[in-house]
């Protein structure tokens, strides 16, 4: 398998403004085995599908972030991007041939945005405040899902079904002790939701019947 990326970002200051945007693409080449028309035949025989999947991936993720200096002590500012991961190899190409769990070669990336917004205020005797609102959804996570191929053996596939949603605010407190020095204290409230929290969910609710 081959992966890599490639990206570009742009600064604009002025000074009321403070922006930088850019975009990043993501490339990754499945390989070997998923190329070996054995192990598509195989694959195609254990799951009841068809081994069309592309031997060429790429995602393109925009990112922007900014910051409004309103006044010597308060700053405001904002960020948004998109963002993903690969799943892990073994998602992909997991042994077709026994049965049981079974790689995925037509799995996509996995979908992140974060954004948040906020502002940091900084009083006399070196203390500063920073207060922020921040989510971050996720889509195609991996989960699976149970099927029953040519030989009438049931395996659990992987695929891209699971997702995960959480919203806060954050609250920090900084205070300069000395010329090197630093102490903070952050409380967070987080609101969090999701389906499948790992690959293996809906298998384990399976064995406990559960929907």
């Amino acid at each position: 398998p081959l992966n890599g990326g490639a990206y570009l970002t742009e600064k604009f200051e002025k000074e009321s403004l403070i922006l930088n945007a850019g975009i990043r693409m993501d490339w990754f080449v499945p390989g070997n085995p998923t190329n070996d028309p054995a192990w598509q035949q195989q694959w195609e025989e254990a799951t009841g599908l068809k081994a069309d999947w592309p031997t060429f991936r790429f995602q393109i993720d925009p990112r922007v972030g900014g910051s409004f200096p309103i006044s010597p002590e308060t700053n405001l500012y904002f960020s948004y991007g998109h963002f993903n991961k690969i799943p892990g190899l073994d998602n992909y190409i997991r042994d077709p041939y026994s049965g049981g769990f079974t790689g995925n070669p037509h799995l996509e990336f996995v979908k992140t945005v974060k954004y948040e917004f906020g502002f940091t205020h900084e009083f006399p005797r070196r203390w500063a405040l920073d207060i922020k609102n921040y989510t971050k959804e996720s889509s195609g996570e991996i989960g699976s899902t149970k099927l029953s191929g040519e030989y009438g053996l049931p395996i659990h596939l992987h695929d891209n079904k699971g997702y995960s949603r959480a919203r806060g605010l954050e609250f920090e407190i900084r205070k300069g002790v000395r010329k090197y020095f630093t102490g903070n204290a952050t409380y967070t409230l987080q609101w969090a939701s999701g389906y499948s929290s790992s690959a293996f969910s809906d298998y384990r609710r399976s064995l406990n019947n559960l929907p």
